[in-house]
């Protein structure tokens, strides 16, 4: 048997090498192998099975041995489709994810991010409205298929613990859930309160930029092993191997975060959508403010849609409108006398106000005035 292998590092076009009897019936496209290059060792991945020897006018070298990695027989083809669509090679992914794996220095902590506060453990009852999604998407979890879900929930309204609900099940059933955030100070956030609020027997981990190497090389002997976890992130998650994929969540689906300026500019939420048609596993996308893109496909592509209207605590802001067409002599134009008066308020209680302007100009008149 002979293979085609395709170098992580080296030459961009693709070598022949002889497989040694013992290696074949491990042996499969997509597989990755140690093989000799001049007076090294490198890795690649396999391309093409040969039964016969290719003719060639050089000698073929024998390949060395075979990479351990999680054993996903949906992998190569996510990364082939991802690549195809995005018209790159599948190599540009696994040398993305092979670089990460190596990479000693994680990204800092931004200042001022605090995620060593305790978090309170209860014991939640679920709404009605909670209940119907979690009833919904067990049933995709017990009988495996691909369920595009979209969530609306008002701020409040408990989208956690709708996620913790179905992680839970998900990991009890030997399965790996995926939570995807857009910013990596979000995904750090989840990270603490949901170690804090889960089952100890729920394996929580994370995989972004922010993790140091000994953190990865854990989570890479978890994935090895095929034992169930949860994976927080905002890209790379999807890029790892998963024996055991079952769900996958995406929080805050209609932030540009999933985005990557980056060439060649995947965009995280497609591709997990792709990830979970091609493992034929349910996926949940949830928000407050769904993507016009979402809302198209619960309309004409079939999604299924729940909505959470009642907060799962506190009250609904009170929202007042005022008018700017008076008369009335105004320090600053832009400032209602409403609106003077209802900071001031604020600011003798010793309480902060938020200004959001819809222009960029208002800034600097705004910054001229001295007082209200």
């Amino acid at each position: 048997m002979y293979i085609q292998v395709k170098l992580l590092k080296g030459f961009k076009e693709p070598l022949l090498y002889a497989v040694p009897i013992h290696m074949e019936t491990a042996l499969a496209v997509g597989s990755f192998v140690r093989v000799p290059l001049r007076n090294k060792t490198v890795i690649g991945y396999v391309e093409k099975i040969f039964n016969e020897k290719p003719e060639t006018s050089f000698s073929i070298k024998q390949m060395l041995s075979i990479e351990k990695i999680p054993r996903d027989s949906h992998y190569f083809t996510f990364i082939s489709k991802l690549a195809h669509y995005h018209q790159t090679e599948p190599n540009h992914f696994f040398k993305r994810l092979q670089h990460f794996l190596t990479q000693k220095n994680p990204l800092e902590v931004p200042f001022g991010l605090q995620t060593n506060q305790p978090t309170k453990k209860d014991d939640v009852t679920l709404t009605q409205e909670q209940e119907t999604v979690v009833a919904f998407l067990s049933q995709a979890l017990d009988n495996p298929c691909y369920t595009p879900t979209l969530l609306h929930g008002v701020t409040g309204s408990g989208k956690t613990e709708v996620y913790k609900k179905l992680i839970t099940q998900t990991i009890k059933s030997g399965k790996t859930a995926l939570l995807l955030l857009p910013e990596v100070t979000l995904a750090l956030q989840f990270m603490h309160i949901l170690k804090s609020q889960l089952d100890e027997t729920v394996c929580v981990t994370s995989f972004h930029s922010a993790v140091n190497a000994a953190e990865k090389k854990k989570i890479w002997a978890e994935l090895l092993a095929g034992n169930p976890l949860l994976i927080i992130g905002v890209h790379l998650p999807l890029l790892l191997p998963l024996s055991n994929l079952g769900l996958i969540i995406i929080d805050e689906e209609h932030d540009t975060g999933y985005q990557e300026k980056k060439h060649p500019k995947i965009n995280s939420k497609e591709a997990a959508l792709l990830r979970a048609q091609i493992a034929g596993i349910p996926i949940l996308l949830g928000s407050a403010t769904p993507s016009i893109a979402s809302l198209h496909n619960v309309e004409h592509k079939g999604w299924r849609f729940f909505q959470l209207k009642q907060r799962f605590s506190g009250l609904f802001p009170t929202i007042k409108i005022v008018p700017m067409i008076d008369k009335k002599e105004r320090k600053n134009f832009w400032i209602s006398t409403e609106l003077a008066q209802a900071i001031t308020q604020q600011l003798i209680k010793k309480e902060q106000t938020l200004i959001f302007l819809n222009r960029r100009g208002l800034l600097e008149s705004l910054g001229k005035c001295q007082s209200l």
